[in-house]
């Protein structure tokens, strides 16, 4: 079994993160006795007393004591090579996949393939074929345009990474990025949304879609170029087609019901396409 994270994702529904922590490790009562647990070494160190036995563990940052660590790590515009050291055995690979969130999921992946029996090779050979599915972080070349799909869902520490991960994009000319609400945060969720704004910095644009994200619109600086809307329908996407230039990257994400439920993001790829066949090579500057 395997707990990849414990994150305020739904926390409105519990009373604190350790509650979740707690529901997470409920996947025990499936395991048979001889039965193991992977997670990350940090969600083991976070949430110690929860934990009725000691899983396997990995991470990116403590060689010891975890069985699964990165010795070196680098990014590209085409993913990140990863040099690791599975329990005991070095091994080294490409992950066609940007971010640490997917460098701790490839480790994880290494850990259970290890306890299976799965020859190390073999697992690297299949994670370097690896491909991100739509609404999780699936990245299309439209028309010179970086389009990032992450409009499946949203919770604090997801949209922090996918920021963060956005920010430290490879060969990107301008970042605009188009957020969306947050849900099921409870009674912290104002702050949830206000503290997205230091992450939020390095982008030339900022498109904030809900109730909730009007507070990130609110706490971002007045200079910049930001704007707010209620709902992703009131985006007029043609529109901004025609301040897209190549080489240009838009992230959209968001909770399911914000972007995800009406496919914003299959039209937004459709729009860009248009547009850029109607002006081959570029488009116009911004206004």
């Amino acid at each position: 079994a395997v707990i990849t994270n414990v994150a305020p994702a739904h926390i409105g529904a519990f009373a604190s993160v350790e509650d979740i922590a707690k529901e997470k490790l409920d996947i025990l009562a499936g395991l048979q006795e001889c039965g193991k647990l992977v997670t990350s070494y940090e969600t083991y160190e976070q949430f110690k007393p929860l934990f009725p036995v000691k899983p396997i563990t990995y991470s990116l940052e403590i060689a010891d004591p975890a069985d699964v660590v990165v010795e070196a790590r680098s990014e590209s515009a085409s993913g990140q090579t990863i040099a690791a050291l599975v329990f005991g055995k070095r091994i080294s690979f490409h992950l066609p996949l940007i971010g640490e969130h997917q460098a701790l999921n490839a480790l994880a992946v290494m850990a259970v393939g290890h306890l299976l029996g799965e020859d190390l090779q073999k697992i690297a050979m299949r994670l370097e074929s690896s491909e991100a599915v739509s609404g999780r972080g699936k990245v299309h070349d439209v028309e010179g345009i970086r389009v990032i799909d992450e409009s499946y869902n949203a919770n604090p520490k997801s949209m922090m990474q996918a920021l963060k991960n956005f920010a430290e994009a490879k060969n990107v000319h301008r970042r605009v990025a188009i957020l969306g609400d947050m849900r099921e945060l409870g009674e912290e969720t104002d702050d949830y949304h206000v503290k997205l704004a230091k992450y939020c910095t390095p982008f030339d644009t900022v498109i904030c879609v809900g109730e909730s994200m009007k507070h990130l619109f609110e706490a971002l600086p007045n200079d910049m170029d930001k704007y707010h809307f209620d709902q992703a329908k009131d985006i007029n996407i043609q529109k901004l087609c025609t301040q897209l230039e190549v080489g240009d990257a838009v992230m959209v994400k968001g909770s399911n019901g914000i972007f995800w439920k009406f496919s914003f993001v299959t039209k937004l790829i459709d729009a860009v396409a248009s547009h850029g066949q109607k002006i081959p090579g570029k488009y116009p500057k911004a206004q």
